[in-house]
Parts: structure tokens; sequence; C-alpha cells
């Protein structure tokens, strides 16, 4: 079994939206307001499922045979992204 724990401070943009995105502000120009907060999200990632089985425990808690019946988009593309077709947990 293998395993990735992420923990990524939540960042809090003020002002400028998509301005801080490096390509954009270059072509467009732009500024920004942000901040980091000391509240984090924290993602388990494991591979160790034999059943072939994808479960989820995010929002809400998900179990299913194809990484496309995932409800959640960014955890879906995340997977699709990866290749990731099966037997996985996302916590």
């Amino acid at each position: 079994m293998r395993a990735i724990l992420t923990q990524t401070p939540m960042r809090l943009t003020l002002g400028g939206g998509g301005t801080d995105v490096i390509w954009y502000s270059r072509l467009h120009g732009g500024a920004w307001i942000s901040a980091a907060l000391s509240r984090y999200v924290t993602v388990l990632v494991s591979d160790g499922r034999d059943d072939g089985l994808i479960r989820t425990s995010l929002e809400t808690t998900e179990v299913v045979d194809d990484y496309r019946k995932l409800t959640n988009p960014i955890v879906r593309e995340c997977l699709r992204q990866a290749g990731i077709t099966s037997g996985i947990d996302v916590y």
C-alpha cells in the first residue's frame, strides 16, 4: 500500500481575482491582495484497495466502481488527469 498525505494552507484572495496567475498578469497586468489562513486542507490518498473500487470521504462519503460516477468534480478530474480509474481511497 502506498499513501500520500498533503496539508495545504487555505488561501483567501481579497481582490484581483485571477490576476495572480503569472501568464494572465503578464498579458493584461493586474494586482492582487491575498493571505494564507491558519486553517488547512488535508488530503490522504491511498492505493491499497483490493476490490477495485474508489472511495472518497470529503464532503460526503462515496464508493463507486468508476471514477466518472464521482459527484465531486475536483476529485473526478484529478483522478482522470492522473489516469487512475480504480482501487484508491481519497480522504
